[in-house]
């Protein structure tokens, strides 16, 4: 067989993407909540829109009183949108309880914005989908875009796009800024790379004021500017403009003095030895396994060849181990009192009732780390530390890095290991592995919730 000579119409595209787009509206008639938290979430996500929609300004006063750890930005932007549908009711599924509320006490009021909000995250895989067809010139585009279907059966995507969520805005946004980086780096005339470069800022700008902790992303853009451009026009104009969009987030924080991320006192403020090695392990699970079907499809006698027993080797593989049992020995999770934890520590806890499985594949992914840091690029080991520092609370969640990660993986990533597109193994054998392997994710947590 033959698996190289892959073709999909562009109607069987049509007919995943529609299908899948009835199934997000099935999701929502049905209160689709794949992830367990998305319903609860949106409980105090309404909580927060009533107060915004009440007195806006006065609510961003009064929003580091509220005991929100999310961006004011995000539910003052969601309440100018709930302002369009203020007095039209959507009616809904009311068997769903939202705390100690049953969604007929407000869903149908929040009815439209959750469409609306369902509708604006379904374009994200198109987003995706330029993005890859801007950084996978060579590859056949029915295929970019039938990985960038991908997105839709992410069951933590779903949930939020249900839900109105902030993550899917964040990501929105963040994709936008990637795709104008990516024009950037194609681009040969000054004046249209300066264009590119604003465009950049000012999309990564807006998903960091979704997200704050978003902007640490702005670090490796900054640098990968400076490595392609030197200290030049475009290097200013990025620092200029970030400067300029940061401007109303430093004033906001540090001088009105609404200091709402309480998250930032126990990561960066207040760190312990025992938050970083149990946060670490956690994200670097989670690493691993969205890595994992794109390590399977690499050219087997690649992998083969590149272990050899040489000193280096000896090297890497010790270093990885001994980094791995140092935060073993400083790791410390409780899944009754904190939940999240990503999939594998769930499952080890589940299959197992201890975490010998959850460490043997932090071992692995250390391995995948080690070797980023081993190969010396700064771009990559940048990123490494970004998403590491995605989520500075004890409460490690999937959700924070499902989609994310595979888009990160996918179009920022030098490393070899996130480069099984760039070569000819986007074979038939790679995609269907990839799509069975994603389908097999989505269908545990239906499952799961099912048995919940």
């Amino acid at each position: 067989m033959n698996y190289n000579n892959l073709k999909i119409s562009n109607l069987q595209l049509i007919i995943v993407y529609l299908f899948l787009y009835l199934s997000m509206l099935f999701g929502f008639y049905s209160n689709e909540n794949l992830t367990g938290g998305a319903i609860r979430d949106f409980g105090s996500y309404v909580q927060m829109l009533n107060i915004a929609k009440k007195d806006l300004f006065e609510f961003f006063n009064i929003f580091s009183n509220l005991s929100m750890d999310h961006s004011p930005f995000y539910f003052a932007l969601m309440s100018v949108v709930q302002s369009f549908f203020d007095g039209i009711t959507l009616n809904v599924n009311t068997n769903t309880k939202i705390y100690h509320y049953h969604l007929d006490v407000y869903g149908a009021e929040y009815g439209f914005l959750r469409l609306f909000y369902l509708h604006l995250s379904v374009v994200i895989p198109l987003i995706f989908y330029f993005c890859l067809k801007e950084k996978y010139k060579e590859l056949d585009k029915n295929i970019l875009f039938l990985i960038s279907l991908f997105i839709l059966i992410s069951p933590c995507f779903r949930s939020y796009a249900i839900w109105a969520g902030d993550l899917n805005l964040a990501l929105l946004f963040l994709l936008l800024g990637i795709f104008f980086y990516l024009k950037f780096t194609n681009e040969l005339e000054l004046k249209n790379q300066l264009i590119f470069i604003f465009l950049n800022v000012l999309f990564v700008a807006l998903a960091a004021y979704v997200r704050p902790i978003y902007s640490l992303f702005s670090i490796f853009f900054f640098y990968k500017i400076f490595l392609l451009k030197g200290l030049s026009k475009q290097l200013i104009l990025f620092c200029l403009i970030n400067v300029i969009f940061s401007f109303p987030a430093v004033y906001y924080v540090f001088i009105l003095d609404n200091i709402f991320f309480t998250w930032a006192n126990n990561f960066f403020m207040d760190p312990t030895l025992v938050l970083y090695s149990t946060n670490i392990l956690i994200i670097s699970s989670i690493f691993l396994f969205y890595l994992f079907p794109f390590i399977i499809i690499k050219n087997d006698k690649n992998i083969i060849n590149s272990i050899k027993i040489n000193t280096k080797q000896i090297l890497f593989l010790s270093t990885s181990f001994f980094i791995t049992i140092f935060f073993i020995y400083n790791f410390n999770y409780s899944i009754s009192s904190l939940g999240g934890g990503g999939i594998f520590f769930k499952a080890s806890q589940l299959l197992f009732n201890n975490n010998y499985l959850f460490y043997f594949i932090c071992f692995f992914s250390f391995l995948i780390f080690s070797k980023i840091f081993f190969d010396k690029d700064i771009g990559d080991i940048l990123l490494l530390l970004v998403l590491i520092c995605l989520d500075p609370d004890p409460f490690v969640y999937h959700k924070t890095f499902d989609p994310l990660l595979m888009c990160i993986a996918l179009l920022l990533f030098n490393n070899e290991f996130f480069n099984s597109l760039t070569k000819e193994n986007y074979k038939k054998f790679s995609v269907y592995l990839i799509s069975y392997y994603f389908l097999i994710f989505i269908i545990y947590f239906v499952i799961r919730t099912s048995i919940n």
